[in-house]
């Protein structure tokens, strides 16, 4: 697909994400910014796995929304994603991709000699992105079907239980979609890749990425030191050194 029908691809699904109340106004338009740079610099299979990390976290969002806004825990504006959240959990994966382009440019255009080795390399940078995916996404199921356990746990302190949405709580059901929404990220990736280790590196990396966050959650978060988005940002940004380095471990 060439960067202009990327870019129609996504500004549909844009829309798409509007009119069916997965993003909100503001979080369309930064959406559609991220969107765009990784139809540029990445390609529609990149794409294809940020629009499956939304996909996922819509679905999961508005899985027993009512119960869920009975007991206090659902998410802002009726599920609908906004600005912060957007950016938060966008931000790592839109820069892994534009850092693997940079990578990619210039040393083929620079070296003439070690061409393999260079693209070799460069499954790196999609292992560092598929992690970053699979830690959002991750995470979201995580938290949207966790907050529906009444068994929640704080990850610092096992035998201390917490009213579900609790920020740094953990439960049976969450780990169980942690793991549910790792591997479909890792589904995704060896769809599009065709590379049957990816069903190991989404997994892991998005588990490992999603109780950072948690610990976060339940250090740093519950003292107000950091909000939200930070603790969503830096969780990512674990994911992706973690599926990067998966990657790196392999070669």
């Amino acid at each position: 697909m060439s960067t202009a029908s990327g870019i129609v691809f996504t500004v549909i699904l844009a829309v798409l994400a509007y009119v069916s109340e997965v993003l909100d106004y503001y979080g369309v338009i930064v959406a559609l910014f991220m969107g765009a740079i990784v139809s540029i610099f990445g390609g529609l299979e990149w794409l294809l796995l940020l629009l499956s990390f939304v996909l996922i976290g819509y679905i999961s969002t508005k899985f027993e929304i009512d119960k869920k806004r009975e007991i206090g825990v659902s998410e802002n504006r009726n599920g609908r994603r906004r600005i912060e959240n957007v950016i938060a959990n966008g931000i790592v994966p839109v820069s892994v991709v534009v850092l693997g382009w940079v990578y990619l440019s210039f040393l083929n255009h620079h070296y003439q000699t070690g061409l393999h080795e260079i693209r070799f390399n460069y499954n790196i940078f999609i292992g560092a992105y598929i992690g970053s995916i699979a830690t959002a996404t991750s995470d979201t199921v995580a938290s949207e079907l966790g907050s529906l356990d009444s068994e929640t746990r704080l990850i610092t302190n096992i035998r201390r239980k917490v009213s579900p949405g609790t920020d740094g709580g953990i439960s049976f059901v969450g780990e169980i979609g942690s793991l549910i929404g790792g591997l479909i990220i890792g589904l995704v990736a060896f769809a599009i890749f065709n590379d049957e280790f990816l069903l190991v590196v989404a997994p892991i990396s998005g588990f490992i990425g999603c109780h950072v966050d948690s610990l976060l959650g339940a250090t740093l978060e519950r003292r107000d030191i950091i909000n939200n988005e930070y603790v969503n940002l830096f969780s990512t940004l674990v994911g992706a050194i973690s599926g990067g380095l998966l990657i790196f471990l392999s070669i």
